[in-house]
């Protein structure tokens, strides 16, 4: 059976890899969102860039944080130092939270209102095209309109 400082020195390399593979995806996520958004080929503004940017910017703070935690925890020995290390890093959490659910409120607006502008836009090519066919009147409605199929 394995011992405990050999269990622990296992489980510190996977969190050492594991935070080194998911800050790299993160720089890579970022700087995909950086390039379309200057190829001007995502719907997101500007705001909304540095709201993603800054996340991951803080993600990679946290990640740095954990993995020093992790590794250099016995340089961390007061026990009010750990507290205040520890408790920062879950305050940066919490901010990184905030920052996501910002980013989110805003693309739900932002898609509403891009909802809204195309059913107008879709309103008034059909208003256009009925008053065109119809001669300048609007189409009758109502049950006594025959159906497509002449039933």
């Amino acid at each position: 059976m394995a011992t405990l400082t050999e269990v622990s020195a296992v489980v510190k390399y996977l969190t050492g890899a594991l935070t080194l593979v998911i800050g790299i995806g993160v720089i890579v996520v970022c700087s995909l969102e950086w390039r379309y958004w200057k190829a001007g080929s995502t719907m997101i503004d500007k705001s909304q860039l540095g709201l993603r940017l800054g996340g991951g910017g803080l993600l990679l703070v946290i990640l740095g944080m954990i993995f020093f935690g992790v590794f250099f925890a016995e340089m961390i020995s007061e026990r009010q130092v750990f507290l205040s290390f520890w408790t920062v890093c879950m305050a940066l959490a919490i901010m990184l939270f905030l920052i996501a659910v910002i980013d989110l409120r805003k693309l739900a607006h932002r898609q509403k209102n891009r909802e809204k502008e195309l059913v107008n836009e879709f309103a008034s090519v059909i208003r256009a095209a009925v008053t065109k066919k119809v001669g300048g009147e609007p189409p009758p409605d109502g049950p006594d309109r025959a159906a497509p199929n002449g039933n």
